[in-house]
């Protein structure tokens, strides 16, 4: 584990041409942050455009961007860093709440319309009914805002 701080990586709070490290990134994050997250993409470009990036862009939440696979794979075998959880941001108990910035509901859930929880659940079940064969689990989220939908707790990325 004291070799990894030795590893750099593009960030979501760095420039395109600057690298971090781990202990730079628990330095800029809030106290409160508890975990490590990071995205595996191609490219820069494509990291930023990601729905699984979109909750964290939102609340102002740092992300490390991962291009090759063999990262994924190191990060997955670290898990922890410094008392902290290696999160990747494709994961389905992504819960930015407690680290929220005050600034971050600026587009704001007030006016947007939502479903009721009768239509939400014939969503679901619809949902459940035409992907059986393909989907475990079909659930809600307030996560995204901007994409439809996003696939959670599957193969990782880079292994794909």
């Amino acid at each position: 584990a004291d070799i990894a701080k030795l590893l750099r990586f593009n960030s979501s709070q760095v420039a395109t041409d600057k690298l971090t490290s781990l202990d730079e990134y628990i330095s800029r994050c809030a106290p409160s942050q508890k975990k490590i997250y990071y995205l595996s993409a191609p490219s820069r470009e494509l990291a930023e455009r990601s729905p699984y990036y979109e909750v964290f862009k939102r609340n102002n939440i740092e992300v490390l961007f991962l291009y090759n696979t063999v990262d994924d794979f190191v990060m997955g075998n670290l898990a922890k860093y410094q008392g902290r959880d290696l999160v990747a941001a494709e994961s389905g108990d992504i819960d930015v709440e407690d680290t929220k910035s005050a600034d971050n509901d600026k587009d704001g859930d007030k006016d947007a319309e939502k479903l009721s929880a009768e239509d939400r659940q014939a969503l679901i079940d619809w949902f459940g009914t035409e992907l059986k064969d393909v989907v475990r689990k079909v659930n809600p989220s307030t996560r995204l805002r901007d994409s439809p939908a996003i696939v959670v707790d599957h193969e990782s990325a880079a292994l794909r």
